[in-house]
Order: C-alpha cells, then sequence, then structure tokens
C-alpha cells in the first residue's frame, strides 16, 4: 500500500492487526504476550468512533488472549478548562462539550 492511501481503522482493521503482529508473534514462538499500555486519546470524540476502537481492541486482545492493561494517565488538571482544549489524555469519557467530564459507563 502507498503511504498516501488513507487506512480506516475498523473492527476488521483491528482484528487483522493484532492476529498479524502480536498474534503471529505469539503463534510461532508459542509465547504470552503482553500489550502493555495501549489507550485512546481523548481528543478522538466519541462521534470519531473513540468507543468503537477501544471495543474492537478489547475484542481482540480477548480472541487472542493476549493480556492488556489502559492506560488513562493525564498530563493536564482538567478541572475548569474549555473542553476544545488540546491535552494528553486517554481516559475512556463522555466530552459532552461542559466543563465537566463524565466516565462512560460502559467501559467502567
Amino acid at each position: 500500500n502507498s503511504a498516501k492511501q488513507p487506512v480506516y481503522i475498523d473492527k476488521a482493521w483491528v482484528s487483522s492487526t493484532f492476529q498479524s503482529i502480536p498474534g503471529k508473534l505469539k503463534q510461532q514462538y508459542s509465547v504470552p504476550v503482553y500489550c502493555n499500555q495501549w489507550g485512546v486519546k481523548d481528543e478522538v470524540w466519541e462521534d470519531h468512533g473513540r468507543l468503537r476502537y477501544a471495543e474492537a481492541a478489547l475484542a481482540a486482545f480477548r480472541e487472542l488472549n493476549i493480556s492488556q492493561s489502559y492506560w488513562i494517565w493525564r498530563s493536564a488538571e482538567k478541572g475548569g478548562r474549555d473542553p476544545r482544549e488540546s491535552v494528553w489524555g486517554f481516559e475512556l469519557v463522555h466530552n459532552t462539550g461542559a466543563v465537566t467530564d463524565y466516565l462512560e459507563p460502559a467501559m467502567s
């Protein structure tokens, strides 16, 4: 594929990528695989697929029996910030556009 061609990240792409990289490593060497610290940036809004990606990744981890830990670190205090400002957070939240962020119930 050319670097100029768009890549659409969906459940099929995530599953295929996980099977071809960590899945292949696990099978080829008969070793357990652990994914240390994966995440989805808070700036990827829900309507751009943040939760769909997380669900697809979790499904692929389960399917391939790969242990994992979700990275929830934040680099900046969010209290009182403009929710449209760039931050380096990876928590799965509802960003409602209000000052307060709410934990995503489906992921808690």
